[in-house]
């Protein structure tokens, strides 16, 4: 009986990772960049919401793992650096 529950486990876990990648392949991710250098890599899933800092200023929202604990963080993206970003949050559907 233990090793169908580990079996199942185990199935059911590379499907979640399966799946969260699936998603990752077909929204596809975005670096954020600050002073020509990437700073945050994000996908779909892991983003909460974003807010105004200022005018060209965002902050970000995210879910992070840490080990095996989900985690909330923030990043900040400057637009003009990051020209595309709101038009990806848009097909995204991000709320703000």
């Amino acid at each position: 009986m233990n090793d169908i529950l580990e079996l199942s486990a185990d199935y059911a876990l590379s499907r979640v990772d399966f799946l969260n990648y699936l998603d990752d392949y077909i929204h596809g991710s975005i670096i954020i960049i600050e002073n020509n250098s990437p700073v945050a890599h994000l996908v779909r899933r892991n983003i909460i919401s974003f807010s105004y800092v200022e005018q060209r200023i965002i902050s970000i929202e995210i879910k992070i793992k840490r080990g095996s604990v989900w985690r909330q963080a923030k990043v900040s993206a400057d637009l003009d650096q990051n020209p595309k970003l709101l038009d990806r949050f848009n097909e995204w559907s991000i709320p703000h």
